[in-house]
């Protein structure tokens, strides 16, 4: 968290408004054609490992084969992602931003379902450094580029691409030894069934996270984009937790739970909201004085979107929580649900008030389908047994301590 807190801020000063907002157009555009790729097959991937299924080695060929398939239509969709609606951007992005798209199938589908089947496992020594490679290469390029007047906007795609391509080595080297059951050859159909029911919530969850910022492109232009993205960005600080909160429920949670609020996925769901909450509060009181100090004053319209922003974040995070729990309990289709919802209020909302009222809008509209989309999970979660979501003054004082004991000078 500390590293991505520090390049976004080398980015902005460096390519200003309209080159930031250029950077998360392409971002955007690459992180929704790798879910549309993936087609639920990470998803699909870490459940059957996690359950004992099938051997990762046999998941993961099976991915390589569904990558191949795809290849073609990732292909032709990067052709017309850079001839619009990434056309006014240099010849140079326009390149890297074809490759991150049309490479979809192949990377990001291998490396995202390496990274379920090491989540599944609970390994969150693996999943820190996981997250810690890309942050790593960001940060040392962009800080190399800067001091030598080179961070542009083109270096800048070519890094999220080489970041992403680092997680995807890193993955790749850690499950290399996996061994293959012999005659064994894990059926796409049955990924493929899995992946469809988490897919309806996987492209809802794209649309609801990422919609604003592809609305804001056209309608209001890369200048206010590149403000919509440095409010988003200071809130990723929150989110960042809400991830890592996921990752480490994701193992603990099985189909054999007890029901009731003392069973993994309410207790996992009550600790988010203690946690993500408390640094909400924190967030929202420093972001008027944090976003022109590490931005520079030309990024002062980010501040109102990005206080706005932050009570959507915080249910963000319940949400990938209980996301992560939907499929622990062979059941995605809850989350999907959910997401689907608040897709109808995401797309009508901003179609009809952002281009009258701008990126505070867009704010205020994310931030009211990110509560709906977890109000109703929760509520379908519940005829799964997870229940009991309230947090008490016992569950901050079991949170508290159960912390303390974990800090290094503690002991």
């Amino acid at each position: 968290m500390g590293l991505s807190f520090l390049s976004g801020p080398l980015l902005a000063r460096a390519v200003g408004p309209t080159g930031r907002g250029a950077v998360a157009a392409v971002g955007v555009y690459d992180e929704a054609t790798t879910r549309l790729f993936n087609f639920g097959v990470p998803e699909a991937i870490g459940y059957f490992s996690k359950e004992g299924q099938a051997t990762p080695h046999d998941l993961l060929r099976a991915a390589r084969r569904y990558g191949l398939l795809a290849l073609p239509f990732s292909i032709l969709t990067a052709l017309l992602v850079v001839a619009y609606p990434l056309s006014d951007l240099e010849p140079a992005t326009r390149v890297i931003a074809f490759l991150l798209v049309a490479w979809s199938p192949i990377m990001s589908t291998y490396g995202r379902s390496a990274r379920m089947i090491i989540a599944g496992r609970g390994d969150l020594r693996k999943m820190s450094v996981l997250t810690l490679i890309p942050n790593t290469i960001t940060i040392i390029v962009y800080a190399s580029a800067w001091a030598m007047g080179y961070l542009t906007v083109p270096v800048a795609v070519g890094t999220l691409a080489a970041a992403n391509f680092g997680g995807y080595v890193y993955v790749w080297w850690q499950l290399r030894s996996e061994r293959e059951t012999a005659g064994t050859r894990f059926s796409i159909t049955a990924l493929l069934r899995y992946g469809a029911k988490a897919l309806p919530g996987t492209l809802s969850d794209l649309a609801n996270n990422r919609l604003d910022q592809i609305i804001i492109l056209p309608i209001l232009g890369a200048t206010e984009l590149g403000y919509y993205a440095v409010a988003v960005g200071i809130n990723f600080v929150l989110l960042q937790l809400g991830i890592s909160m996921a990752v480490g429920t994701y193992s603990r949670v099985s189909v054999g739970d007890r029901p009731g609020r003392r069973s993994p996925a309410a207790r996992q769901l009550r600790r988010t909201l203690i946690f993500t909450g408390t640094l909400g509060i924190g967030l929202l009181l420093v972001i008027p004085f944090v976003i022109p100090l590490l931005y520079g004053e030309a990024f002062h319209d980010s501040v109102a979107p990005a206080m706005v922003l932050v009570p959507g974040t915080i249910f963000y995070c319940l949400y990938i929580v209980a996301f992560q729990i939907a499929n622990a309990l062979n059941c995605p289709q809850k989350a999907s649900t959910g997401s689907v919802v608040a897709l109808v209020i995401t797309v009508v909302g901003l179609l009809v008030l952002v281009p009258r009222y701008g990126i505070i809008a867009a704010a205020g509209v994310s931030t009211g389908a990110y509560i709906v989309r977890f109000a109703m999970t929760a509520a379908l979660l519940r005829s799964s047994g997870v229940y009991g979501l309230i947090p008490t003054p016992s569950d901050v004082g079991d949170t508290v301590r159960d912390v303390w004991r974990r800090l290094p000078f503690s002991r």
